[in-house]
């Protein structure tokens, strides 16, 4: 058993979630693309940060798109066109990229940090997860995280104080060494625009593109968010809570439905196909899940 922010986050939100995803091991395949905005755009300012020219970023971006978007459905191709200009406006026009602003910068850490002291349900259990990356500036250590969001900049930086993601990296952070103060967000919203009816996807591409060259001022942020040592220990103690809860659910097999989250962001849940039947349909399985990374047979019962 190990934790992570996605696990825990899973389980305050559902139980039964939490059960088919990691005691079960049921991955959802994407259906659509594998290239996604975030993704795409999280590799290129990581490309930036560690001094890569912004030509070169530019053409990785392009031709990440454009490998993909010969190998999809006319329907996923025209969500990718504009998924396409869209990270082109995002990293092209954002007005905080200057490295220099900061004495030294360390590229993506990924960690893995045991839970120890206070709690003994949860002694030993590691703590996962990736930063996307650490820098100083004024003699001063932040974690550096890059998030496209559709918020804007005043929800957004009244959520990142709470948030338990934030909290838990530099948590992580200060034990393997760094003595981060904080976090440091480069912030960039999703576009505010709408694909007008007589537009194609080219044209829209190209307005989105336009839109954040002419506006950066409502897309673009850096946002710097504090961490004291009483926020460290309070979120270090509700992670040893949640394990603690997670092994009991494990041994008592209650893995309840939360049916409030079976719709969050105007999506369903990945798992709402087979999270009311008594057993999930064997074919149902295989069409839409992985089990550990393998596809799961037709006659591949659940695990357990």
């Amino acid at each position: 058993m190990h934790l992570s922010n996605n696990s825990s986050s899973t389980a305050r939100s559902c139980w039964k979630k939490y059960y088919w995803r990691y005691a079960e091991g049921l991955t959802p395949i994407r259906q659509s693309s594998s290239v996604t905005l975030g993704k795409v755009v999280h590799e290129a300012f990581d490309l930036h940060y560690k001094h890569t020219p912004q030509v070169e970023i530019i053409k990785y971006i392009t031709a990440t798109y454009d490998d993909e978007i010969h190998k999809v459905s006319p329907e996923e191709q025209e969500h990718l066109v504009i998924s396409k200009y869209t990270a082109l406006g995002m990293f092209s026009n954002y007005p905080y990229k200057a490295v220099d602003q900061f004495e030294e910068v360390k590229s993506e850490l990924e960690f893995t940090v045991p839970l120890l002291g206070g709690n003994r349900y949860a002694q030993g259990i590691p703590y996962t997860g990736r930063i996307d990356g650490l820098v100083k500036k004024r003699g001063l250590w932040w974690v550096r995280e890059l998030k496209t969001t559709g918020q804007t900049a005043r929800i957004f930086s009244q959520r990142i104080t709470s948030s338990s993601q934030g909290t838990g990296y530099v948590w992580a952070a200060r034990k393997l060494g760094y003595p981060v103060v904080g976090l440091m967000y480069d912030y960039i919203k999703r576009p505010l625009l709408r694909k007008r009816v007589m537009e194609d996807q080219y044209q829209f591409g190209n307005r989105i593109l336009k839109d954040y060259e002419d506006k950066p001022e409502a897309y673009f942020n850096q946002v710097y968010s504090y961490r004291n040592d009483h926020e460290i220990k309070v979120w270090e103690k509700d992670t040893k809570d949640i394990a603690k809860e997670i092994r009991h659910k494990y041994h008592t097999k209650n893995f309840y439905r939360n049916t409030d989250a079976c719709y969050n962001y105007n999506y369903e849940c990945e798992y709402k196909k087979i999270c009311f039947e008594e057993q999930p349909d064997p074919l149902m399985l295989q069409l839409y899940f992985l089990r550990d990374g393998e596809p799961i047979k037709p006659n591949d019962p659940p695990a357990g």
